[in-house]
């Protein structure tokens, strides 16, 4: 049995936690409501060299990413005990 561990994203949150994770991205290039809902969710930091996923960020798109791929029929079961 598997259970999701962390809210629900929007499509847009995950689509913004994926770009972030590529790099580069700075506050003024999402909306100031998303950027201040992934912060408050303790997803995603600031820096002087732009927006970094959070370890709990990495985690919860990796748990997305997990949790739709088994919707496709395909990925790996995202269990916690």
């Amino acid at each position: 049995m598997s259970t999701r561990i962390f809210a629900a994203l929007s499509t847009n949150e995950e689509k913004t936690l994926r770009l972030i994770a590529r790099g580069g991205m700075m506050p003024r290039s999402i909306g100031a409501g998303e950027f201040a809902r992934l912060q408050r969710l303790g997803l995603v930091n600031e820096s002087r060299t732009g927006l970094h996923l959070t370890e709990l960020g990495q985690l919860c798109l990796g748990e997305h990413a997990a949790v739709r791929g088994n919707a496709e029929g395909g990925g790996i079961e995202a269990a916690r005990p």
